[in-house]
């Protein structure tokens, strides 16, 4: 990632993250400051068009949940100055609660796209784990060992059973098979300190 895109992101979701923190917080007697979250929005589009050549599916779809949410908040403060004006209580608290609530999914979607664990991968040959036709590779995320599985049809772009040829498209296509795994790990898709990789990006 460029060093000026990843600032961009840092400012942007840094923004968006404070907007949410302090909605989240408020009381029942607050005006949201709709032109800034319009503005950073604007800024997040574009900085998400940038991303488009840069990141995996996985974290576009976070991307898609923040604009989503954001667009989810400016609709629900309608509701709520709407509901001010009929003088209507029950749907003030119903639609501030709604943003109290939509700001906590804003804030997580944010974490998971600034979420940059240190990965590497240890220079070790893949293991082949012959009673599902995978073969196992390691990787350490924040110093963490998180073991990678990836099936020989994945690595091969084929059916295959073949052990051998698997290893040989494994060595072919390392960079993008850890590419794919740096994705998944990003995406925090560890489960029981494992990841499968099933389709490479």
């Amino acid at each position: 990632m460029r060093a000026e895109l990843k600032q961009e992101c840092d400012a942007v979701t840094d923004g968006l993250h404070r907007w949410a923190m302090h909605y989240e917080a408020a009381n029942l007697d607050i005006n949201l400051d709709v032109e800034r979250l319009e503005d950073l929005g604007k800024r997040f589009a574009a900085l998400r068009s940038e991303f488009d050549s840069h990141n995996e599916p996985y974290i576009k779809r976070d991307f898609s949940t923040v604009q989503e949410t954001a667009a989810s908040i400016l609709k629900l403060d309608e509701d709520l100055h709407r509901a001010v004006d009929a003088d209507n209580l029950d749907a003030v608290n119903t639609a501030f609660e709604s943003i109290r609530q939509t700001c906590k999914t804003l804030k997580e979607a944010i974490r998971r796209i600034t979420y940059r664990p240190n990965i590497s991968f240890p220079d070790v040959p893949p293991e082949v784990i012959f009673e599902n036709d995978s073969l196992s590779f390691q990787a350490r995320a924040d110093g963490k060992p998180v073991k990678c599985v990836i099936g020989f049809d994945t690595v091969v772009g084929l059916p295959c059973n073949d052990a051998s040829k698997a290893k040989e498209a494994f060595e072919s296509k390392k960079v993008q098979i850890r590419r794919t795994a740096e994705s998944l790990i990003q995406a925090e898709k560890i489960i029981d300190g494992e990841i499968l990789i099933t389709r490479l990006a």
